[in-house]
């Protein structure tokens, strides 16, 4: 296993945006860095990403946290967990992103913006208009103090300086999945890193929580990275070794479309476990995803799932997701399961007046039912021919049958 950082304990970390339910394509990435913490023996902390105010659902972080514990993923540290890194929302760090702010600001490697909205919309229209990509010009980047003052109380944002972090033409990111990936340094330009109300852009504010929480690699989706360049130069200014960085690849719905939470059509991990599939079947679909080391035919335990699985030779072409192949291992899971775990399982979804009858018809009923069902909620439609009360019959009757 390639790694960076062979002298520090492993550290990874899941930090999803509390606007939903997970995604398949979400729980993907929660499952690889469970597998790789399990493989590595490391840590595995869960950060909530609530600083996008307009998409925050209340809601959401406890069916993040329900559907990882329904997984059978138990994070080492997080919110309501506790750690030596609190807080794990990144709403309630916003400090430390100011103060580390202002330190590069002092160090020379931001510097304040005082530039309108409406004055950098006519920049972008006019790059359009060239053919070029957009970019900030640096209009406010060699300000002097004296100009900065007589903005006075104008509102501003703060800016990294990417002309004194850079180094070279391009910034080389070795990627786990993708390997060497090269950005020129003059793809993009000054970027903000503190809006005018004082809160951090994601660029900035994942920078800054994954190098205080000791974060050692960065499992996370391939739409990440392009962003992952302005990372490693806040990463150079902060005088902190990035980690080692792991992009996977992207899953597509069965049309090829991106995954999405809000995409209807593909269920979410939520709709999956009411729909009646065991988050067994779950995990080692998911897992199997783009990984040719893994047999999706096999049914295995988390950790027999995690000293098979290997980043480095996953895929980097996006995979559709396939529900009939989902429900087909969701299928031989069931018929894998003892009777008494099975019951367990299918309990939930049974009417309170199977409920209520003999503890050994329930089981005898959950045996006879095992080979022909292939969610759990299948269970339903069998119940009328087991526990139905027979009308009276006569003794004729009763011969016959």
């Amino acid at each position: 296993m390639t790694t960076d950082t062979p002298s520090l304990p492993v550290r990874v970390r899941f930090a999803p945006s509390p606007t939903g339910p997970l995604h398949l394509g979400n729980a993907r990435i929660a499952v690889a860095n469970h597998l790789f913490r399990l493989k590595t023996k490391g840590a595995l902390i869960l950060r909530i990403e609530d600083t996008d105010a307009e998409r925050f659902d209340p809601n959401s972080e406890k069916l993040i946290i329900n559907g990882l514990k329904w997984l059978g993923i138990s994070p080492d540290e997080g919110p309501g967990l506790g750690g030596n890194f609190a807080p794990y929302r990144q709403g309630e760090r916003n400090n430390i992103h100011k103060k580390t702010a202002e330190n590069l600001l002092n160090d020379g490697f931001c510097f304040k913006c005082f530039c309108s909205d409406a004055e950098l919309e006519d920049e972008r229209k006019n790059a359009m208009a060239m053919g070029i990509a957009p970019r900030y010009l640096g209009k406010c980047r060699d300000l002097t103090e004296s100009e900065i003052i007589a903005n006075g109380d104008k509102p501003f944002t703060i800016r990294f300086n990417v002309k004194k972090a850079q180094a070279g033409r391009e910034i080389v990111i070795k990627d786990l999945v993708h390997k060497r990936v090269a950005f020129p340094t003059n793809a993009f330009g000054d970027f903000v890193i503190l809006r005018a109300d004082g809160s951090a852009v994601y660029n900035f504010s994942s920078v800054v929580d994954d190098h205080l929480m000791g974060i050692t690699h960065v499992i996370r989706g391939e739409d990440h990275l392009p962003n992952t360049p302005r990372q490693v130069l806040v990463y150079k200014a902060l005088k902190a070794r990035p980690p080692t960085f792991a992009h996977l690849p992207l899953l597509l719905t069965s049309s090829g479309k991106k995954l999405k939470k809000r995409e209807g059509k593909t269920p979410n991990l939520e709709d999956l476990r009411v729909m009646g599939y065991t988050h067994d079947a779950i995990l080692n679909y998911l897992a199997s995803m783009g990984n040719p080391t893994f047999n999706a035919k096999e049914i295995l335990s988390a950790d027999a799932i995690a000293k098979k699985f290997e980043i480095e030779r996953l895929g980097r072409g996006a995979v559709k997701v396939d529900m009939e192949k989902l429900k087909w291992i969701n299928r031989r899971h069931i018929r894998g399961l003892g009777s008494d775990e099975l019951t367990e399982m299918i309990r939930p979804f049974l009417q309170t007046a199977v409920l209520d009858d003999d503890e050994s018809n329930i089981k005898d009923f959950v045996v006879a039912i095992r080979e022909n069902i292939s969610l759990l909620t299948d269970s339903a439609k069998y119940v009328p021919i087991f526990f139905k009360h027979l009308p009276p019959m006569n003794d004729e009757a009763k011969e016959v049958l």
